[in-house]
């Protein structure tokens, strides 16, 4: 919303103060505040380092409650500051008055709940106005209250160092600096130009205009500033037959900050074992002066620059720290040499390579050419700035004054690339090479995993494959034999009814079956099933390279610390109650895709905050699980959201990389397939056909992983309906 605005000629008052100035008014207004999600720039706390333009900054990170949408505001209202401003020769020699007003939207009752108990209580304000430590109340109100200063100072920096042509051109920059240094929700911008129109018996020209952080981050609207920056198309439309984006909040997912300072580092390896270097590096990063607080997802690229070697694992994190930029770049340095980095060439191989993108808004140049923030080649690597939109994507460059997403977009569009040229991966090595299974691009198929029930009462193969762990193996070769990608084993069963054994007992009966699948050389990745920590811990330690949970840790919670701490990828399934009781929990009022997606997304917030790696984790929509026959129908057609439950961009825009979570699909021979089959059970040859049709629609909706009993039979189903959906590969070659 803008509006130009004429004002008749009135008595301006007195606002100068010896070629400064000052503002009339610092005015709040206040209102319950709309509950609305939208993409925000979050809390940084207040940088130690001197930083040019930025005296100031409620920065780019974390959680600040201000960021929520809401209706009360802020005011900062006639300020007068002279600064160049005109299109005339004769105005760009000389200073001019400007009378600037802002309005910024934020929720400040939320914001002060959660600084100040009882804050709007008489009784309870008497005391502390009274008490000892009034100073901590008055310190705590404070920071739940937006800095009126920091208004004026964004205005007046603007303005005098911007010397813009137009007020219409100046009011839209300002609006973006308050979005991006003070996580208001909302701004309004009104500046009056009163010399512009004095002769003609007017008071001002001026110009008032609205934005939204969507408006500004994400509607792809150029930067003023940023001319190099092109106006991208907009965003693609969904099919119709699409799910609907999940509304409601996503639940926080990342840790408390302990550190004051926010820096977002890339990785990359191409030399050993990838995803161990990178792991190698993460774990080693994280020490007592600095935390992990995100991660993106997995991906595979292209070598840029020398492209005669290997594929690239690139990845992005976002950590708090204590140390200053030097400090932190001479950890960074360490780091590379702990997990082996050789010398080579520039830009050549190499097992490990860690840039630090951003620290903090600090824009530094440094004696050693190595370090430069933000990083000086960071706008022309989709392999850096793809990752980091799974972060912030509306971060903005301090530099630049765009998003990363806006950045990304406008190197797409100067490469005349449709999107980027970034493979989504998940930490498991499948096929010939070993490399992570790719879950996007050419070289993506959905890997089969077959399952191995050594238990005595599962529903389908139960007691078949128990009898010893040279038994086990054997099941296991003839698996890998057939094309399995994936081995799955179990020593519990899940299914409904089935009598739960102690932790010891199904740690004797799986953990003998990876020590004897390691002795057997097994080579294909094999996965535990478990819902519990100590069973998950052993197993891995045995060989597991995936931990299979089906109750999404709500069982165990410790399990989730234990994949946290082995750095082990983790799927994590949609549950309810637990094998006696789960029939009882298939009531879905809101709709069940939309509750599955939206409990989903509890957990994995939870296992997010735990130190789980996104790219480590799997979900799974839990198909028959605590659902009704029908309820998983309506289940299956409807998983493709859930992979999107983690990723902070909105669906549809133009150029990103297929980021998301891994999502594994499990229908093999359940039973609602035998509700429309009408067939014998779960080993009727009625029941593989339906699995097969299921398996079809798992592969249309998304699945990277479908979770089988017939592993040669489904291995035909997979890729055909690869061929159909995916697009893998030209097959006319």
């Amino acid at each position: 919303m803008s509006r130009l605005i004429c004002l008749r000629s009135v008595a301006l008052g007195s606002r100068r103060v010896h070629g400064w100035f000052r503002p009339q008014h610092t005015v709040v207004s206040m209102s319950p505040p709309t509950e609305q999600r939208v993409p925000f720039v979050a809390f940084r706390p207040r940088n130690s380092l001197s930083v040019p333009r930025r005296t100031f900054s409620m920065g780019s990170d974390s959680s600040n409650p201000l960021a929520i949408i809401g209706e009360d505001k802020v005011m900062m209202k006639e300020q007068s500051i002279q600064c160049i401003i005109g299109c005339n020769p004769d105005e760009r020699d000389r200073l001019q008055e400007l009378v600037v007003s802002v309005t910024a939207w934020v929720a400040l009752r939320k914001s002060l709940i959660k600084n100040v108990p009882d804050f709007d209580i008489l009784e309870k304000q008497k005391i502390r106005s009274v008490a000892e430590d009034w100073d901590r109340w008055a310190q705590a109100e404070l920071k739940g209250t937006h800095n009126y200063a920091t208004l004026a100072k964004i205005s007046r920096r603007v303005c005098e160092e911007g010397k813009f042509f137009t007020i219409e051109a100046l009011a839209e920059c300002i609006a973006r600096e308050v979005l991006t240094d003070c996580d208001a929700s909302k701004v309004t911008v009104l500046i009056d130009k009163p010399e512009a129109l004095r002769k003609k018996g007017a008071r001002a020209a001026a110009c008032e205009i609205t934005r939204t952080r969507e408006q500004i981050f994400f509607a792809g609207r150029p930067i003023i500033s940023t001319p190099e920056l092109e106006t991208p198309p907009p965003p693609q439309q969904q099919p119709a037959s699409s799910p609907a984006r999940r509304t409601a909040p996503l639940p926080v997912m990342e840790p408390l900050q302990k550190f004051p300072h926010i820096a977002y580092i890339a990785l990359g390896s191409n030399l050993g074992d990838r995803v161990k270097n990178l792991n190698t590096a993460v774990r080693l990063l994280a020490c007592e002066e600095t935390q992990l607080m995100a991660t993106s997802f997995l991906y595979m690229s292209p070598p840029s620059y020398v492209t005669e070697q290997p594929m690239f694992a690139n990845a992005v994190i976002k950590i708090a720290t204590m140390l200053d930029p030097v400090a932190l770049f001479h950890k960074v340095k360490k780091v590379e040499e702990q997990v082996g980095r050789q010398a080579t060439y520039r830009w050549g191989p190499r097992e490990v390579d860690l840039d630090i993108i951003f620290y903090d808004n600090v824009v530094m140049r440094h004696d050693d050419p190595e370090l430069t923030i933000p990083h000086p080649r960071a706008c022309e690597r989709d392999f850096v700035l793809g990752p980091m939109c799974d972060i912030n994507p509306d971060f903005v460059h301090p530099e630049k004054k765009a998003p990363v997403v806006t950045l990304l977009q406008a190197l797409l569009r100067a490469t005349q690339a449709p999107g980027c040229a970034l493979d989504r991966a998940f930490p498991i090595p499948v096929g010939k090479g070993r490399l992570p299974l790719r879950m996007s691009g050419p070289e993506a198929k959905t890997a089969v995993m077959g399952i191995l029930n050594f238990t005595p009462d599962s529903f389908s193969d139960g007691g078949q494959h128990n009898a010893s762990a040279v038994a086990a193996v054997g099941r296991m070769k003839l698996l890998e034999a057939h094309g399995a990608d994936i081995l799955d084993v179990g020593g519990q069963s899940t299914r409904p009814n089935a009598e739960l054994v102690g932790g010891d007992e199904e740690m004797a009966r799986v953990v003998p079956v990876f020590e004897a699948a390691a002795q057997a050389s097994i080579s294909t990745t094999i996965s535990v099933d478990t819902f519990r920590g100590d069973v998950a811990r052993a197993a891995v330690e045995a060989g597991a390279g995936l931990i299979n949970d089906v109750s999404g840790g709500l069982l165990d919670p410790s399990i989730l610390d234990v994949a946290a701490s082995l750095q082990a990828p983790i799927c994590l399934m949609h549950y309810r109650g637990d094998p006696s009781t789960m029939k009882g929990f298939a009531n879905y009022p809101a709709g069940v895709a939309e509750t599955v997606e939206a409990e989903l997304a509890d957990r994995i917030a939870l296992a997010l905050r735990a130190g789980i790696y996104r790219w480590n984790i799997m979900v799974d929509p839990g198909i028959g699980f605590a659902k009704t026959a029908t309820q998983s129908y309506q289940t299956l057609r409807n998983t493709r959201s859930l992979a999107r439950i983690a990723s902070p961009l909105p669906e549809g825009v133009a150029g990103m990389p297929a980021g998301g979570l891994g999502m594994l699909v499990g229908v093999s021979r359940k039973s609602f397939l035998g509700k429309v089959l009408h067939d014998d059970g779960p080993s009727s040859p009625a029941r593989v056909w339906g699995t097969a049709a299921a398996v079809t629609a798992s592969v249309e909706q998304g699945a990277n992983v479908v979770r089988v009993h017939d592993v040669a039979e489904m291995l035909p189903v997979v890729s055909i309906a690869d061929a159909i959906y995916r697009h893998t590969h030209e097959l006319d070659r």
